[in-house]
């Protein structure tokens, strides 16, 4: 079965499988259909694809492939289209800074009294990541200096046209370029 005749049954006989959002097709898909790793893989490489009848190259074999799209309920899955990269990782991103807040939040004393050093290091791991993450660790820092620099005096922005304000212009990206050089690699933040 090609990749149109299984969409052409799709249409006739479960039309209702098809447009709906990923969650919706997971609630009416039955439990022994619910995508697995193969079936994520296969979906991402058909969207990814330019040809997609060749979904299944580097996944399976033609025939698992032709096999997969004879199921109306993986078919349906492999036509909804997987979510941004982005998004998705936003969402994890969203859901495990709720967690680490979870963990910020509790108590670093047992029941006793007694301080849960297990916890309060953890914790300060926790923090000490958020921390490098929002402020940047100097090497990121010294990496954004560099990558801004103009790599040649032709590249400078230039603000004005007067003779004395270019001359100032490439002065002054030079001393930025050396400033940013004469930065020791050791060169560590301080906290």
């Amino acid at each position: 079965m090609t990749l149109k005749e299984a969409i052409d049954s799709l249409k006739k006989n479960q039309p209702d499988l098809l447009g709906l959002s990923e969650n919706q097709l997971f609630a009416v898909t039955p439990e022994n259909l619910k995508p697995q790793k193969f079936d994520t893989r296969l979906r991402l490489n058909f969207w990814v694809q330019s040809n997609p009848e060749d979904a299944f190259v580097g996944v399976c074999s033609r025939e698992v492939f032709e096999s997969y799209i004879a199921n109306p309920y993986k078919l349906a899955y492999l036509l909804c289209k997987p979510p941004e990269y982005n998004v998705k990782l936003e969402e994890i991103i969203d859901l495990g800074l709720d967690q680490l807040r979870d963990i910020m939040l509790l108590k670093h004393v047992d029941d006793e009294g007694q301080p849960n050093s297990k916890l309060i290091s953890n914790k300060l791991a926790i923090f000490k990541h958020l921390d490098e993450r929002k402020s940047g660790l100097a090497t990121q820092k010294v990496h954004v200096a560099v990558s801004q620099i103009p790599k040649k005096p032709d590249q400078v922005l230039l603000a004005s046209n007067t003779e004395q304000d270019l001359i100032k212009q490439l002065a002054d990206a030079q001393q930025a370029e050396q400033d940013v050089l004469t930065i020791p690699v050791n060169a560590r933040r301080v906290n």
